[in-house]
């Protein structure tokens, strides 16, 4: 990482035949040769780096940055371009806006980056999934009369020098089987938990949304520890969901739309190379992310599945036929107490870097690891090994270096869990009325303050919608929407900054219907 002096780069200009005023940020040209070489000198046990972070302290200030536009409103603008780059990613050490502000991300290539005060966490960070290109455009409007109502420092820009934005020339090995090809029909249920993820605008890695035994939807999400995901750094992960091809034998051709950023670090144990952490907000319901099933039996499977993001390219399957091993990390010899699986080798697919975290399915659908490390590619018969789930499960006895606290929060015992998927109607939701406009939902009540409460809310048809928070006394502590809206499905989050613990009330108000919804906030 490198460290560029403010007054180098940050400059007031007009844009060339335009009115619109900005600022400017020019970065050094990215050397990926050079970045591609230094990578061989890491340490070939950690996670892969897809981006050089240049980092730097910038905040709005008055200049000519500013403008004031039509209805009243203010806009900042920031033109940044670091040559050579494919991608590019921002970190932001302070995050705060008032209700209608936004700050937005705009890409050569897209796609858009769009945040409001729903946004917000308590940790007061915010980290961007990338927009691809060289050049991006970085707004922040506030509404009239909130010119000063606001925190925003970048500390950091992600230069990306491989993989997201790279042609598909130079994507992930021929060999890999796409999940939307027919060999991933029976895994349907169990692709959409599976995730890459990036780490401070650096490093990436796989990993998959996991069931816990109250079946509650909280967004627990299973790693590996070799990826490096700690206390100090959780809130720099960003998420990408269904990162896939869309025509079968493409392996490329993804979208990178559905992200989400911040997470809380919860659990790891280095022996069995696991990490839980658990995000700071559920997915977009849209997104149709399920929640695997696991199995802490210790049993020998009789086949496995992976599915990850090689080379943290479009998501993709790979097929064991035969027993896995238990033995040491790397090593041949079966030993019972080992704490990983041994995958001999790969009868169709296989994996690469950037797989690493990606879970390891039973027969029965069930995780039972997530992957270390080992030497199968394209081209060979060698062997991956996979943390172990039931050596995980206790792992060393605390809260932070076992799953078992997290996974099973009543002490059920439960040996083994299917996969949880949110639209299940098997599972409990608001009981439905055919002759209902509006569906109006809390997920994961009660709430933990510091944490943010997530409203959803399905409109049939689109219009005017108005959601607020009370408190007992029936006090309006939030207006979260007054706008118009299309039909479907739609996903509010209320940070509750410096709410106390207690009762409070979610109100929805639309299409001529009035809906109430309470949740707690606990310490």
């Amino acid at each position: 990482m490198l460290r560029l002096p403010l007054a180098l780069v940050c400059l007031g200009l007009l844009l060339a035949g335009s009115a619109a005023a900005s600022e400017s940020l020019v970065l050094p040209a990215i050397d990926r040769d050079a970045l591609v070489a230094a990578d061989k000198e890491l340490d070939p046990g950690g996670p892969l780096r897809y981006s050089d972070p240049w980092i730097l302290s910038l905040s709005p200030a008055d200049g000519p940055g500013w403008e004031r536009l039509a209805d009243g409103s203010h806009r900042w603008r920031l033109e940044v371009l670091a040559p050579g780059a494919l991608s590019l990613g921002f970190g932001f050490d302070r995050f705060r806006l008032p209700w209608g502000g936004e700050l937005r991300i705009t890409g050569e290539r897209g796609p858009d980056r769009v945040f409001t005060a729903a946004d917000m966490q308590d940790h007061g960070q915010l980290w961007t999934p990338v927009v691809l290109g060289e050049a991006a455009t970085v707004s922040l409007t506030l509404p009239a009369g909130h010119r000063d109502d606001f925190a925003l420092e970048l500390v950091s820009v992600g230069r990306g020098f491989r993989f997201f934005g790279e042609p598909p020339a130079d994507k992930q090995g021929s060999c890999n089987v796409d999940v939307v090809c027919p060999e991933g029909d029976p895994w349907r249920h169990e692709i959409p938990s599976v995730a890459v993820y990036q780490i401070g605008n650096s490093w990436v890695c796989t990993g998959a949304m996991i069931n816990n035994t109250a079946r509650d939807g909280t967004p627990y999400f299973l790693t590996a520890h070799h990826c490096n995901v700690h206390e100090a750094n959780a809130a720099s992960v960003v998420v990408y969901w269904n990162f896939e091809s869309p025509v079968c034998g493409d392996l490329s051709g993804g979208s990178l739309a559905d992200t989400q950023s911040g997470a809380v670090w919860r659990a790891s144990f280095s022996d069995s190379d696991m990490t839980l952490i658990e995000l700071s907000a559920l997915p977009d319901t849209s997104w149709h992310v399920t929640y695997a099933g696991w199995d802490r039996s210790g049993a020998v499977p009789a086949s496995a599945v992976c599915i990850h993001h090689p080379s943290t390219d479009e998501k993709a399957i790979s097929f064991e036929d035969a027993p896995l091993q238990k033995t040491a990390y790397l090593g041949t010899a079966t030993n019972p107490a080992g704490a990983h699986w041994r995958v001999v080798d790969w009868d169709l697919g296989t994996t690469e870097p950037g797989s690493s975290g990606s879970p390891l399915f039973n027969p029965g659908h069930q995780i039972v690891g997530q992957l270390h490390g080992g030497y199968a590619a394209c081209g060979n018969d060698e062997s991956d090994w996979y943390g172990r789930f039931d050596i995980s499960w206790l792992g060393g006895g605390t809260n932070d270096t076992q799953l078992a606290h997290w996974l099973d929060p009543a002490g059920s015992g439960a040996v083994t869990l299917a996969t949880y998927d949110p639209r299940d109607p098997d599972d409990p939701e608001e009981p439905e009325d055919p002759d209902r406009l509006v569906s109006f939902a809390t997920r994961g009540n009660p709430v933990r303050v510091g944490e943010a409460a997530v409203l959803t809310y399905e409109l049939a048809r689109a219009g005017h919608v108005q959601l607020t928070i009370h408190d007992l006394r029936g006090r309006r502590l939030a207006v979260l929407v007054d706008a118009d809206q299309a039909a479907g499905v739609h996903t509010v989050l209320w940070p509750g900054v410096g709410s106390a613990a207690g009762a409070y009330f979610a109100r929805v108000e639309a299409l001529g219907e009035e809906h109430t919804q309470a949740f707690t906030r606990l310490r």
